[in-house]
């Protein structure tokens, strides 16, 4: 995948139409990173530089390779791959070469036949150009000089003319001088020098310019690394293998060597977040701001709250392009219901996703608070409380006379023998003839 935004969408679009699931987009260098584990999974971690020059784009990838422990069994390893950086640039290519040499063949051309200078903005006679500079560009990646010829050019004249190597690398310099900054950017990203790194790996059609090679050795040699330039993945098949080992290695109908893989995003994500309905100074609410810097790892979440009781436009770029607007419908409808109205402004949360590679706004929700107080317990009455336990004291009371009463009777009867008890029986006697005689005194 390209490192642009809109084309993994365009990418997502088209599998999804065909019926496809997408589970990860991989930029093409770190897919030929997880292709090189294949072959290289050393026990200590080491980083190597993937330097990928194809015709429309320069990418610079580090990654690090080691190896860990897979299952259960006892000494069985899987290699682990992790892209920590990548710096992309669109204008530094192949393709852009080929311009450049097809620009010097047309100046060379009406100089030579100044009558003919509208072959320079004939699309026709440019397009045969461009063929032939492309063609120059192969020979003189092998040969010193070559011999550049279009028959019919423009206006049944032919173009020849005598190119070498050297005046190649004249003209192409000013393009190769950004190879050193974009080295050092993806350095920069990984937070580490080229002292880290322990080898580097080629792949693309453009690097095989010999030129390139020598401003590549020329850069390692000026950081005093002596290593040579590997060339261990194809261009045109590592991406792509790389990318169905990757698919397969979470399927359960495969089984295929297990491989640990994790990607960075190679661009900057910004976001800015304004008020919807609000045309004044007081539409901005948060100033484009970075959210996933460059390195941010795919797959990462970050979520972003503010407190606002209308709707809001989400505004997300990536580096200096506006990526994708949204625009939220129903905040201000909620805030100005009776059931949410009393309640002040509601949080509001915005949650985004890098899945896939591709940073999207996934949801928006707003939260309203509301404070419930408990109701208070009912107080007891003071009287019944008193009158409560005065009837349990008079309760007590009475159960430890009766309890005194039954002691003593227990106490005359265990005293005594035959004759004791018949007197115990005759004061029973005796109470009950005081007893009788109570009511007659009253008389």
């Amino acid at each position: 995948m390209d490192g642009a935004q809109h084309v993994g969408v365009l990418v997502v679009d088209a599998a999804e139409i065909a019926g496809f699931r997408v589970k990860l987009l991989a930029h093409e260098t770190s897919a030929a990173a997880l292709q090189r584990s294949m072959d290289f999974d050393p026990v200590e971690p080491e980083k190597q530089i993937i330097f990928n020059m194809g015709a429309k784009k320069t990418e610079v990838c580090v990654a690090e390779f080691h190896q860990r422990q897979a299952g259960m069994v006892k000494g069985k390893t899987a290699p682990v791959v992790h892209v920590e950086a990548c710096a992309v640039d669109n204008n530094l290519g192949g393709h852009q070469i080929d311009i450049q040499i097809a620009e010097w063949l047309m100046k060379r051309f009406v100089d030579k036949n100044p009558k003919l200078s509208g072959a320079a903005s004939f699309p026709r006679a440019y397009k045969k150009i461009l063929v032939a500079a492309n063609k120059a560009k192969h020979v003189l990646s092998a040969n010193k000089e070559t011999m550049v010829s279009v028959e019919s050019f423009y206006e049944d004249t032919d173009l020849k003319d005598k190119m070498t190597r050297a005046e190649l690398e004249e003209m192409i310099q000013p393009s190769l001088d950004k190879i050193d900054p974009l080295i050092d950017e993806a350095l920069n990203i990984a937070n580490c020098t080229m002292a880290n790194i322990t080898g580097v790996e080629t792949m693309g059609g453009a690097w095989r310019i010999p030129r390139v090679q020598h401003e590549l050795h020329r850069y390692f040699k000026s950081h005093d690394k002596e290593f040579d330039v590997a060339q261990h993945l194809n261009g045109e098949e590592a991406a792509v293998t790389a990318c169905t080992m990757q698919a397969v290695n979470g399927s359960s109908s495969f089984r295929v060597r297990k491989v640990f893989f994790s990607d960075t995003l190679s661009r900057t994500f910004d976001v800015e977040i304004n008020r919807a309905e609000v045309d004044d100074e007081t539409k901005v609410i948060k100033p484009q701001f970075e959210l996933f810097p460059p390195g941010s790892k795919v797959g990462g979440k970050k979520k972003i709250s503010m407190n606002e009781d209308g709707d809001v436009e989400v505004k997300l770029w990536e580096g200096d392009k506006l990526s994708a607007t949204y625009l939220t419908t129903d905040i201000k409808t909620y805030s100005e219901s009776d059931k949410y109205k009393d309640l002040g402004k509601p949080k509001v949360s915005a949650i985004f996703s890098s899945a896939n590679g591709l940073v999207t706004l996934t949801s928006v929700s707003a939260t309203w608070e509301e404070l419930v107080y408990p109701e208070p317990e009912p107080e007891s009455n003071s009287t019944d409380t008193n009158s409560t336990t005065n009837s349990t004291e008079t309760e007590g009371e009475k159960e430890g006379e009766e309890g005194d009463k039954k002691a003593e009777g227990d106490e005359e009867k265990t005293v005594g023998a035959d004759g004791e008890e018949k007197e115990g029986e005759g004061a029973k006697e005796g109470e009950e003839g005081e007893e009788k005689k109570a009511p007659e005194a009253k008389k």
